[in-house]
């Protein structure tokens, strides 16, 4: 029976080394995430101050769980698609085309909810300086227009 027992482990133990040498390459996109997902928690809890709505514990955990749990996803379906598509058609960057848009959102709220705190009405879009917009990184808000009023 302890024969039986080992066995399972040193299975399971092969396993998990599969896993954990198939995600190694990417720790940096892992560690990216939570650094973007804690600067966002920052800023976005001094923003809500700043616009002096109350500060709700519970909510700020849950929604920083929920964001952890959808990074962390969409980092496994980056790994996934560079090795479905990535590896045979020779395309090695194309899991870091998927997580630079999708960090490319969280920086954008960084900013956002950073200007937000410093009481500066400006709107950062990191894609226009990625794919080169001429239209600019930096756009000034206009003064009490909310955007949802101005269209």
């Amino acid at each position: 029976m302890e024969s039986v027992n080992q066995s399972i482990w040193v299975v399971i133990m092969a396993k998990i080394g599969i896993v954990i040498t198939f995600f190694t390459p990417f720790k940096w996109f892992f560690l990216g995430a939570m650094v973007v997902i804690s600067a966002d928690l920052l800023f976005g809890i001094k923003a809500a101050k700043a616009r002096k709505e109350v500060i709700r514990p519970s909510r700020a955990v849950r929604r920083t769980f929920n964001k952890i749990t959808d990074y962390f996803t969409w980092i496994i379906l980056a790994v996934a698609l560079g090795e479905a598509f990535g590896s045979p058609f020779g395309i090695p960057l194309l899991p870091g085309a998927v997580l630079v848009v999708i960090f490319g959102c969280e920086l954008n709220s960084i900013f956002a909810n950073y200007f937000e705190y410093k009481g500066q009405k400006l709107h950062i879009n990191v894609f226009n300086y990625i794919f080169k917009k001429s239209d600019g990184l930096i756009d000034v808000k206009e003064g009490g227009e909310d955007e949802s009023e101005s269209k």
